[in-house]
């Protein structure tokens, strides 16, 4: 198995944001994080996945 990437996706998480006016808005925030790996950090446990 050929691991280039790793990452999380469709991740959710409560946001509050304040305006200028003092008051908050909440929404919801969808994050999706992926990040490159080294050669040499490429090890993994097919039983895993």
């Amino acid at each position: 198995m050929k691991l280039n990437s790793v990452g999380i996706s469709d991740f959710t998480c409560p946001v509050r944001i304040r305006e200028k006016n003092g008051s908050l808005q909440q929404t919801v925030a969808t994050i999706r994080l992926q990040a490159e790996m080294p050669r040499q950090s490429r090890k993994s446990c097919v039983s895993v996945f």
